[in-house]
């Protein structure tokens, strides 16, 4: 059709690189584009380690199951999800869920981007951070994780990477340093 493609790989992951590739392999060029262009929505949760990252993903977790299991309600603290029991059954179920989520610190958070951006060819990343507290999210994309993330160069896989958007600007300080090196590398090469 010659319009732009965005899928929401955070929700049906499985079905991700077999959609970009039907969407390459049907797209006319058009008045208003060109070439393809492809746009992925990812959950991510960054933080300064990998565990402090995980502890804050449980949040996400244990409201996803609430939600299925018919029992919506206030987005769960990190302690909430923490003491939470899971049962075989459940846990299976948010691992299926979670399993294309990017959780960990700035280093595994870029490498994971820039490996998902590199396998899809993804022109822009639309990053989501669901936490408890807008104070995580704030803390990681005005903290060291911003800083951390920038301190090494784009490859050629992460130039793919022409920019990002986000829900909210302060869900997303791994998308917003990656698309910051990339733009740097590009202008460079």
């Amino acid at each position: 059709l010659g319009l732009p493609f965005s899928f929401a790989h955070h929700f049906a992951a499985a079905n991700t690189e077999p959609a970009v590739q039907a969407y390459r392999a049907s797209f006319r060029p058009s008045a208003d584009l060109e070439s393809p262009y492809v746009m992925l929505g990812v959950s991510v949760v960054c933080a300064e380690t990998h565990d402090e990252a995980k502890w804050l993903a449980g949040s996400g977790a244990l409201a996803f199951l609430r939600l299925r299991s018919g029992r919506p309600g206030r987005y769960p603290t990190p302690e909430e999800a923490a003491e939470y029991r899971f049962t075989p059954h459940e846990r299976e179920a948010i691992k299926g869920w979670t399993s294309s989520h990017i959780v960990g610190d700035p280093p595994s958070v870029r490498e994971a981007l820039a490996d998902l951006a590199a396998r899809t060819g993804a022109d822009e990343l639309m990053v989501t951070t669901l936490t408890h507290s807008p104070e995580a999210r704030i803390a990681c994309s005005v903290g060291k994780c911003t800083r951390r993330l920038c301190s090494t160069s784009c490859d050629s896989a992460r130039r793919k990477l022409a920019y990002t958007t986000c829900f909210t600007p302060a869900a997303c300080a791994a998308a917003m340093a990656l698309r910051f090196c990339c733009r740097r590398s590009v202008s460079e090469s």
